[in-house]
């Protein structure tokens, strides 16, 4: 059995009419907790976002989206909270009619940044707008959040106690440069 996502929002396809669609939703202080559970941070403080849906003639529909939301995490080098304020902007289509049989060809990356990203499908003639905002902040969560100032000045490998000269890499044309030096004086040369 599927399990509701934690802020879902279905709108019926056959619902759309001529004009758009437009929606302000918010998420609840509940669905902000479970989100922030599902999503691995410490808390999602604010999660708003203003949608627009638009039936196009051929029956697919055009998503348009812009949120907001304030997150907590901890910074991975103090562990103190960070907190990163996100606003994104995206749009999307979904469709009835979703093309399996497309040719790739493996030799044309030339023109990669041209292409399309492929609608979604449209399934039970409905759309879960509230999954669609959720899946698109979790692609904004910064992966390395940071308090500002926060430096990592790396660390030190091997048992402790001995020094740092012992794990130094020598550089392997050292000895090429030794052979290129020239003797200082008789003696040396035999």
């Amino acid at each position: 059995m599927d399990e509701k996502p934690e802020f879902s929002h279905i709108v019926q396809v056959c619902a759309l009419g001529s004009s758009p669609l437009k929606l302000d939703l918010s998420a609840t202080a509940e669905q902000r907790v479970a989100l922030a559970k599902r999503m691995n941070v410490d808390g999602l403080e604010d999660f708003q976002a203003h949608v627009s849906l638009i039936l196009l003639k051929n029956s697919d529909v055009d998503m348009t989206a812009t949120f907001s939301a304030k997150v907590r995490q901890p910074c991975v080098i103090t562990m103190q909270p960070v907190i990163s304020d996100l606003k994104a902007t995206f749009s999307m289509t979904y469709s009835k009619v979703i093309e399996d049989d497309v040719e790739e060809d493996d030799e044309d990356f030339d023109d990669f940044e041209s292409q399309y990203d492929p609608p979604e499908p449209l399934i039970d003639g409905q759309i879960d707008v509230g999954e669609t905002l959720t899946e698109q902040l979790a692609l904004e969560i910064p992966p390395f959040p940071r308090v500002k100032g926060a430096m990592f000045d790396g660390f030190e490998a091997g048992p402790k106690g001995l020094s740092k000269e012992v794990f130094e890499k020598k550089n392997p044309f050292a000895v090429l440069s030794q052979l290129k030096e020239k003797p200082k004086n008789k003696e040396n040369k035999k």
